[in-house]
Parts: structure tokens; sequence; C-alpha cells
């Protein structure tokens, strides 16, 4: 028996000899387990009934003999610091517990000690959690449950004291303190499963930290290799995966991730594998879907990330092995990501690798300075080392409990941080690395990884002290130790990169553009999230909603969708979500509460990503579309009474952002730094004031300020020192979406490129920014940045003929935008035009007839048009198309999809638009117009870039163009004088003739109509027999007109045989008899009738 055991034992022996009021009271003390006073002591007794053997009540005085005696017995011990506190002797602490459990006194005295002792308020709770006064009550209470089998309590405490003192609970982990030390395999197997698991994680978790042996926990975990619990067996083979893959036994650990028994975390460990045996990028994609449940791990209640932690450092190395310029970018990322969670023991692994990162962004001192060095070396040699602000120290080592045994805390200079720490410092700076100092601590932890059978990190350090002393040694155990482990060394497979090349990197990404590169480009598809937003100036409301695009183009209202679903990587596997969709809900924050997790966003960090987003919306308007700005505080500077004013537009409090709503369809988001909160209070509540004689030193100062915020100032001070710069007063014209359409902002920018934006003729007269790392300044000119705003709205009839709201526009139509488009177009560089959203729509081709290549053929009595126009070489429109395109869009504007439009010349939208009137489809989707309307068709034609036409075209141009050359006059046998009217109608009937169509004279009755006809039918009297159809009633009449002015000619009333036909002019065929009358009209050549009575003779 050991003297430990053995001294135990004699205790154990004094105890049960003791009397009850003295065995209670080591029992009560063996509970309280803490130092306490002795009146607290009897304040307990007497609630319990605990009274001396007189049967009198205990007091301080009466009280101490019993003390003084029980720590002669070495039952109890003094407290040196106060001599007047005593405390339970740790060596019978756990027995007493046991033998009040067997007496059945130890609730009564666990009620009592919770009583005079509490160990948590239930008021004022944490997260929803009672609130722990401190974390040696809860080790208590963690304690009481483990004696007294209660797991429920010791759960519960262990949840407390990781939530409410995680930083006391990674220093001095409880279920090590009390179950661990020493290890004792038989008591562990004693324990119940559950609280085994949690014990043998804790404590390979310190192990592992510490490069410390495995061989006592590997033993038990052995043991449980085939345990059948569904609930802890899984979790048990997860551990025993991780001794077996830090211990370089892959094979064993493939062979029991494939075996019959289930393994928690079975993804990530096959991750982990792959990455070792150098299937690098499918390792990334597997780790990288299994490092969610880091977001979503709880300390406690969801401890079971252990295996998750190692897959986030195999994976942050996966991707510094990768190198791209997207894989440093993720890792910088899942970082900030992954540091969130308070109970990671990798996190200083976690920072090794953000500083590898870092460094090739170009960094290299910030690099440094995470890994607590810096370049140079100090006077003693050494690097800068400063270890109370080393994330990688602080992490692990401050702080500890004196009484904490060695064995338990971590080693920070030899253990595993340490290693991490080494490797990334080769990575990022190798000449702070090759110092002395540096290689005798690599060769204290290769050393200790030998020793403690840690073959992996043993590799690893002896490849850095082959690259430091450049001893061949070292090479050839790294050979062995690859061919022991089945995997090639890590450290020489992440490229080592010098500073320039570094610096290169850097610019390279500096000058390779602002987009996100982790996510890949979203194609437009039908899905897409919009952000509906609810602004109380430095406090809101944001709403995520997934919108679907209808069959018919239109977005749907949209459902809301979770802060839980948007946090983590799981959006990322979406696919419609953009990149800027992702920095927003990388503002999305984790609380932890009594009932779970709760998920919500940082208002600042959200409104600062959602800057410029295209589909930001009002929540209580959800269809008004919001343009989200940046913008900086205002410091007004101007005059008053005499005096200089400064003071902030405007109220500068709290940290983080400042939302401004500015009209219907704008918001100003204004963050507030530091350097803002400074400048206020120097200003104070109501701004500085100071006198005008001194306004050129105020402003002086003034100017200064204007590098951090934005200045308006309306005195006009003449700064020395401070180049002046012309101030641009062209106007800029900001184009952004609205509806359909656009809204139109007319603005200035008196610094062109930089600073900030004005409306015309409005703020500040003299203005500050920094230009080319310089301070400049300007001074505005109202006058004239009002009159050339003036003349642009009025050379733009689009925005002369509508009111402005403060100088924007709302055009919500699609075609009245299209033609502000054209506007500007033609008004040249009178006017800067911006997409602050990027460009929606634009008119990319002006289309006029002349460029319309045309074909003519006949179809019976119809002539088949077809033709295109040609955009450009790579775009093309056919006749046909386009009519469609005019006829669906009803204005002067064609899409041509991808937010491109052709404009249409008005005489080419004219023509359009009469080709459609008259004419109608034809077959094979072409267009055919009546050869009555062949006139038209040559002025379109004439019109045309170039027209090719069939021979009856040319026929039927040749025909036209001769009786556009007839002059016919009045015959002289005609004995009427016609009028200049009537003459004009006689020739307009004769040129159709000519042409071979027949016409119809429309006049008002009394004006002539007949006696242009008779003049016709004279002139066309050789060619053969005319005939007049009219009315019985005025058939009288024509006989007397035709005697009277064509006395040359004799009428017919009716129709005589064939033979005699061609010898009488004219015929007259009354309307009631010529049906009965024409059997023989079919032969008289080209004779056509209209079979509708005229009413105008």
């Amino acid at each position: 028996m050991s003297e430990t055991a053995l001294g135990s034992q004699i205790l154990l022996s004094r105890l049960a000899h003791l009397s009850d009021p003295d065995r209670k009271i080591v029992q009560l003390m063996a509970i309280a387990y803490d130092v306490i006073p002795a009146s607290l002591v009897v304040a307990c007794l007497k609630k319990l009934n605990v009274r001396m053997l007189s049967r009198t009540w205990f007091s301080v005085r009466t009280l101490q003999s019993h003390i003084d005696a029980l720590i002669a017995s070495e039952l109890l011990k003094r407290d040196l610091d106060t001599g007047f506190h005593f405390r339970i002797a740790p060596a019978i602490a756990d027995d007493a517990v046991r033998l009040a459990v067997a007496d059945g006194v130890c609730q009564d005295m666990m009620q009592v000690v919770e009583a005079e002792l509490p160990s948590v308020l239930h008021s004022g709770s944490m997260g929803g959690e009672p609130r722990l006064l401190n974390f040696e009550r809860a080790v208590r209470e963690i304690r009481l449950g483990l004696l007294t089998g209660d797991e429920d309590r010791v759960f519960r405490y262990l949840g407390y004291a990781a939530n409410q003192r995680s930083e006391d609970y990674r220093k001095n982990p409880p279920l090590v303190r009390l179950c661990a030390h020493p290890w004792d395999l038989e008591r562990m197997e004693a324990l119940p499963l559950g609280i085994q698991a949690w014990v043998v994680e804790e404590t390979l978790e310190l192990a592992l930290i510490n490069l410390d042996p495995l061989v006592d926990v590997e033993q038990l975990l052995k043991r449980h290799r085939d345990q059948k619990c569904d609930k802890t067996g899984p979790w048990l083979r997860a551990l025993y995966m991780v001794v077996l893959l830090v211990g370089g036994r892959q094979k064993e650990a493939s062979d029991l991730l494939s075996g019959p028994n289930p393994v928690e975390a079975a993804a990530a460990f096959k991750g982990w594998i792959d990455f070792l045996r150098g299937k690098n990028r499918q390792a990334i994609t597997a780790l990288d879907k299994t490092i969610a449940i880091l977001d979503d791990s709880r300390s406690l209640r969801k401890q079971r990330a252990f295996p998750y932690y190692w897959s986030g450092l195999f994976l942050l190395l996966g991707l510094l092995k990768q190198g791209g310029g997207e894989e440093r970018q993720h890792l910088l990322n899942l970082v900030q990501r992954l540091e969130r969670n308070r109970n990671n023991p990798l996190a200083s692994g976690y920072q090794a690798c953000r500083a590898v990162a870092i460094a090739r962004g170009g960094d290299s001192d910030h690099a440094l300075s995470i890994l607590g060095y810096r370049s140079g070396l100090s006077n003693d040699g050494l690097p800068w080392l400063r270890q109370e602000t080393n994330p990688l120290l602080v992490a692990r080592e401050g702080g500890w409990n004196p009484g904490l045994p060695k064995a338990v805390r971590p080693s920070a200079l030899d253990g595993l941080p340490e290693m991490l720490r080494m490797m990334a410092l080769y990575w990022v700076d190798h000449e702070v690395a090759a110092i002395d100092a540096i290689r005798e601590r690599v060769q204290g932890i290769h050393q200790k990884a030998l020793s403690n059978h840690y073959p992996w990190v043993a590799m690893e350090s002896a490849e850095l002290l082959h690259w430091l002393s450049g001893d061949e040694k070292y090479r050839q155990t790294v050979k062995e130790l690859e061919q022991q482990l089945g995997f090639d060394c890590i450290t020489p497979q992440i490229r080592r990169e010098e500073r320039w090349e570094q610096t290169l990197s850097a610019l390279m990404s500096l000058v390779g553009g602002k987009e996100d590169p982790l996510s890949p480009p979203v194609e437009e598809g039908n899905k897409r999230l919009v952000w509906l937003i609810e602004s109380h100036g430095h406090r809101g409301n944001i709403q995520p909603r997934e919108q679907t695009l209808s069959g018919a183009g239109e977005w749907s209202r949209g459902k809301a969708v979770s802060a839980r679903r948007l946090h983590g990587s799981e959006p990322r596997q979406w696919g419609y979500l953009t990149p800027q969709d992702l920095k927003v809900c990388a503002a999305i924050r984790q609380d932890y509460i009594y009932h779970g997790t709760r998920y919500d966003f940082d208002w600042a960090r959200a409104m600062l990503a959602l800057v410029g987003h295209p589909h930001v919306y009002w929540l209580d308007q959800p269809g008004v579309h919001v343009e989200v700005v940046r913008g900086e505080p205002e410091l007004l500077v101007h005059e008053h009474n005499g005096r200089v004013r400064i003071r902030f537009a405007q109220k500068i409090e709290g940290p983080g952002v400042m939302v401004l709503r500015e009209g219907e369809q704008r918001c100003r988001v204004i963050e507030i730094t530091g350097e803002h909160h400074k400048i206020a209070d120097i200003l104070g509540p109501d701004g500085f004031s100071g006198p005008d004689t001194q306004k050129a030193r105020v402003m002086g100062v003034v100017a200064r300020l204007a590098t951090v915020v934005n200045v308006q100032s309306t005195v006009d001070a003449e700064l020395k020192g401070v180049e002046e710069v012309a101030s641009d007063v062209k106007p800029r014209l900001q184009l952004l979406p609205f509806g359909e359409g656009l809204s139109v902002r007319l603005m200035v920018r008196p610094f062109s490129t930089t600073g900030p934006w004005c409306k015309p003729g409005r703020g500040g007269v003299l203005m500050f920014a920094e230009r080319d790392g310089k301070r400049v300044q300007t001074r505005r000119d109202f006058q004239r940045e009002k009159n050339l705003a003036d003349e642009l709205v009025a050379l733009c009839p689009t925005l002369a003929g509508r009111s402005a709201d403060d100088r924007v526009w709302n055009l919500g139509a699609l075609e009245d935008s299209l033609e502000l488009l054209m506007e500007l177009q033609e008004l040249g560089d009178k006017v800067l035009v911006e997409w602050p959203e990027g460009e929606r729509f634009r008119v990319a081709h002006k289309v006029a007839m002349n460029q319309v290549q045309l074909k003519i053929r006949r179809e019976r009595d119809w002539f088949a048009v077809s033709g295109a126009v040609e955009l450009d070489d790579a775009l093309v429109l056919e006749m046909g198309q386009l009519l469609k395109l005019a006829r669906e869009g009803g204005g002067r504007f064609i899409a041509l999809g991808n937010g491109q439009f052709a404009a249409l010349t008005e005489a080419f939208r004219r023509r359009l638009a009469e080709m459609l009137d008259m004419g109608e489809e034809g077959a094979g989707g072409g267009w055919r117009i009546h050869g009555l309307t062949a006139p038209w068709l040559r002025e379109v034609a004439g019109e045309s870039g170039h027209v090719t036409g069939d021979k009856h075209w040319k026929e039927q141009v040749a025909r036209l163009q001769k009786m556009e050359a007839d002059d016919a006059e009045v015959p002289s046998t005609f004995k009427a004088e016609l009028r200049e009217y009537q003459i004009e109608g006689f020739r307009w009937l004769h040129r159709l003739s000519v042409w071979g169509v027949g016409g119809c004279l429309a006049d008002d009755m009394g004006l002539g109509k007949t006696l242009q006809a008779m003049a016709i039918l004279l002139s066309r009297a050789a060619d053969g027999v005319g005939l007049v159809v009219a009315p019985t009633s005025v058939c009288s009449n024509w006989e007397a007109e035709i005697k009277r002015f064509a006395p040359t000619q004799t009428a017919r009333s009716r129709l005589p045989d064939s033979r005699s036909l061609m010898f009488w002019w004219p015929v007259m065929l009354c309307c009631k008899s010529r049906r009965n009358s024409c059997p023989m009209l079919p032969g008289i050549p080209s004779f056509w009738m209209k079979p509708r009575p005229s009413r105008t003779g």
C-alpha cells in the first residue's frame, strides 16, 4: 500500500471513531469544501440541529476546542492567511462525504451549505442561466455530484462554469482536477460512462497540448473501443481516433473508421486522413463541410467538438499548403469565425496559421507580432517577445492555480502550441527563426516528442532543426519517421516566402480588385436574397428574405430566412448568394442563452456590409428599393456673431454605426470610430467656439481633421501650407435602380475623383480632402454649380418635364429612363454619368433606316419584304424580329437582352409602325405588303441602306417611275373648263391608269367629280370602250352631260352584243340590271368593276 493510501486509511479510522458532533463537523466541512470561519459553522450546525454532547448549542467559543482537536487529528486544516478560518483536509474530504451519504445526512447538509454558501444566484441570470458566484463553488457542486452519483448536478455545474467562468475552466478543468489526478484506472472505470468520456476528453486535451504521455488515456480508450452504448460509444471511439492519428498510426485509425462500430465525427477524421495522405484538395473540401459544427458548438452542452478542433487545424494547414490567394482569404475568414469559440484548445495554433496568411498578404511585421516577435534582435540577441500580449502564451499559461499539480499545468514553451508557433515563424521570417534561442526551444520540443511518443511532432521539429542547424542527422530522422508514419513531413510542403515575395503578393492582391475571392461568381438564377432593414439610428432590424423568380419574370414577396440558417458555412453551398451576401452573413452573432443559442445581426457590421448592395428594401415598405451609401461624420464649421464655431452635424454616441434615412430611397451608413469619439469629446456637447480673429489658425486645425472626418465649412479663410485646387463644378448624374427604371440624382464632386459628394450650390464653401497623401483645399463656386446644373436639366427634356425632389428624379418607367440615356449621350462631356451600383442597362445601339438591308420579291398580289440590320459584328437583327419587337414594345427602344437596348430613330420607328399597319405576317415569319402600297414601299426602299428586289419589283418600280413622269393634258374635245383642283384630280386618275390600278374621287357633292371622270374616260377613248356603272336615277343625267361636254362620243344605256360593243362609247349600266346584263363583261380586256355602288357619282 502506498504511503498516501496508508495515510488516508489512518484518517478514515480517526473519522470513524469521532463523536457524533465532531463527525458531523468534519462531514459538514467536507461538503462545504471551502475555507470558512467558525461563526458560519455554528450557524450551519444549528440549522442541522447538531448539539454538543451536553445537548447545548455550539457557540464560537465552545466550537473552538472541537476545531483544535480535529486539526490536531489532521482531519481539518487551519487557513494560514487568516488564522481564524479553517477547511477540510484534502486527504479525507471525499471519504467524509461518502460517510455522510451512508449516515443519511448528506442531502440536509448540502441544502444548509447551499443556503449559507450559495453557489449561484437566480436573480440576474447570465444568458438564461443562474449566475455563478465563483468558480470554486461550481467545483464544489461538481464534486458533490460525483460523490453522490448525481450526474445531472455534475453536468449542470460544468455548464455554468464553462459558460460563465471560461478562463478559470480552461486553466483548471474541474473533472481533471477531481477525477484524473492522480490517474487511477479502476477509479476511472467506476465512474458513469458519460463522465468517463468527459474526463478522458479533458485529460486528452491537456496531454496533447503539453505533449504529455498518452499511455493511461489510451489504455482506458482501448477498453471502450467496442463500447455498444449508442450515446457514448461513438464519442469514445472518436477520442481514440485522435490518439491514433496524433500518434501517427493512421492505418489503425482507418481500420477503426471503417469498422462495424460508428465513430463520432467520421467525416472530419476522413478529411484529416486525406490531408496526411497528400490528397489536399479532397481534404479541404471534406474538412470545410465538417468545420461548421464549431460555429454552433457551446462550451459544454455541446462539448463534442473536440475532434473538429483538430480537423480545423488541419484544414488551415491544408489551405496554407494550397497556397493561393483564395485559400489565404478563406483561412483568414475561418480563423475569424472559429476564434469566437471560447473553448477551443487549439486556438493558438489557429492564430499561428493566421500569422502565416497575414505575412503572405504583405504584412510580415503584423504576422510577427501575432507570433510574439518582431524583426531585428534585441540587445541580448533574442527576438523581441512580449509574453503578456502573446495570444499563443496567454491562451494557456497565465493565471494558473498554484495549488494545481504541475502534471496538469500546460508547459507553453515545449508543448504543441509552441511547436506550431515555431513552424509559423519558419514560414513567416526565417531570419528571426534562425537564432540559437529558437533552435534550443525546438530541440526541447523534439526531445519531448520522441520521449513521449509523438512521432508527427518529432518529425516536424526534426525538419526545423535540420534547417536551423544544418545537421544531417535530423534529415535522416525525418526520413525514418516519414517511412514509419506513411506520410510526408508537412513543414517543407508549405512554401516559405521571402519578404520581397510577400510584398509582391500583397501588391498583386491590391491591384487585383476588391471582389471577394472566396465565392465563385454567382450566375443569375431564379433565386436571390434580399435584405429588409428598419433603422433607428444606432440600432435597427435586418430581415433577410429569399425571393423566387416566377415564370412571368417577377420576383416573389419572399420568405423569411432565419439568421441561424445563414450563420456558418452552409449558405456557401446554396449557390445563389453573392460575395456581398456572404459578407452580410458573416456579421451574424452567436449568443449563448439558457435555452439554447441565439443568432442575430451585428447591426454595425451588417450595415457596413450592405453598402452598395443592389437588393435592400425598407422593412415597412418592401417594394421601395433603398440605396445604402457609406458616409463619414460631418464636421460643420461656420461663423456666427463674430465667433468661429465647430460642431458635428450628427450626434456622436456609442460605438458602431449611425444610419441616417435620406428620403424614401436612400440611407447613409456613418461609421463612428474611436478618433471620431476623441474629437467629439474635445469639442464637447455644445461644440467649439473661438474668436473669428483666429479663424486662420482654427481652419488650419480643421484642415488636419479633414483626413479623418468630412468637413463642411462656410468660413472663407486663407490657409497657408495647404495646397488649393480648383473646384470641379461639372454636374454629375448618379443613376440608381428604381422600379423598372432609374432614380436620378444630380450632384457635384468638388475634388473630382475623391472627397465628398454635394448638392449643387449647397454645403460648405471651403472643403478639405487628402489627395496623393497630402492635404488639399478648394473653394466652391455655388452660383456656377447651380447654373451648370440648371443648364443640364434644361437640355434633358425627360428631366425638365418632371418635378424633382431635392434634385432627385425617380423615373419608374423603363421608356423614360432609356430616353434620358439617349439625351445624356447627346450631351457628351457636358455631364458625367456614374452608376454607383453598376450599369443596370444602356442604349448600346442607335438604329436608323439607312442601316437596313432590304429584300423585296413578289408573292402573288403581295410583295414579301425581308432584310436585316447589322448592329455590330456579332449582332444582326432580322426585319421580322425587328417588327415583332416593335409590336411588343410599342416604343422606340428594343430590348436586346443582358440589359442592352437599341434605340430607333423617330423616322425608323415611324416606318416600322407603318409597316405593321400596312402589312401582315407571311409564311415563314416574314412580312408581306399588298401591291397597292408599292409607292410607299418604294419610299421605304429609297431610305434603306441597300435594296435587293426581284424582276417583278423592278418592273413595279419602272411603272411607278413612268406614272410619276406622266403629265397628261385634258383632251381638247372636252367642252368644259376644269378648275385647278379638278385638273389635278384628272391627272391623278390618269397616272393611276398608267400604273394600272384604279382610284376613287371622294370629294363632296357639287365639286365636279362627274366632269373629272368624263375627262379621264375621254382621254382613254382610244384604248376601247369605257363603262359607267350608276344608279338608274342618274343615268339620264350622265347621258345629257356626255352629249354636252363630250359631243364626239355616244352613250348607250344598255349592253348590245359583243361585236358592236367596242364601237360605242361609253356604255352605261344601270345598277338594277347589271347582274342580268353582264354575261359578256369578262370578255372585255382589263375590265374591273367594283361590286358596291358609289354614292358620290
